[in-house]
């Protein structure tokens, strides 16, 4: 069975970002493909209290969410290093018409910038407002790619 235009623009996404670990849902939050990320993750407390509201929130607003796993609430910031290890800089990104996408790596390995997002949502809207049939992730990642 073909891939999903909404699982072949995760796998660009999380080539473009080098993220880690990605999960496509369709829109009712329904789990359609995850990379990298094992049924036990999906399924624990600290997953679905984090990734899903953010999905959900992306999907309502139509706009990405970029954040973090561990300081959600300043307030509640570590004042010593001890939870950085397991710092991930988290996105959920809207894909019109189809759902959203979230993707994550640790911040030690670097960031997912701003640019590279909004450039992801550009894709996204143009995909969407000019009904393009993609093929495969090579026609997705070469129109990612022709973005200014």
């Amino acid at each position: 069975m073909p891939e999903s235009y909404l699982t072949q623009f995760m796998n660009v996404a999380q080539g473009v970002t080098h993220a880690e670990r990605g999960l496509a849902v369709d829109n009712h939050a329904n789990i359609i493909k995850a990379n990298n990320i094992d049924p036990s993750t999906i399924d624990s407390e600290e997953f679905q209290t984090f990734a899903m509201p953010n999905l959900r929130q992306a999907m309502t607003l139509g706009e990405p969410i970029i954040t973090n796993n561990v300081i959600t609430d300043l307030s509640q910031a570590p004042t010593t290093n001890t939870n950085f290890t397991n710092l991930r800089i988290a996105v959920a990104l809207p894909i019109p018409g189809h759902g959203a996408i979230y993707l994550d790596r640790r911040v030690r390995d670097g960031v997912i910038t701003k640019q590279t997002i909004d450039k992801l949502m550009q894709l996204a809207q143009f995909v969407e407002e000019n009904q393009f049939q993609i093929k495969n992730e090579d026609e997705l990642f070469q129109l990612y790619q022709e973005l200014t």
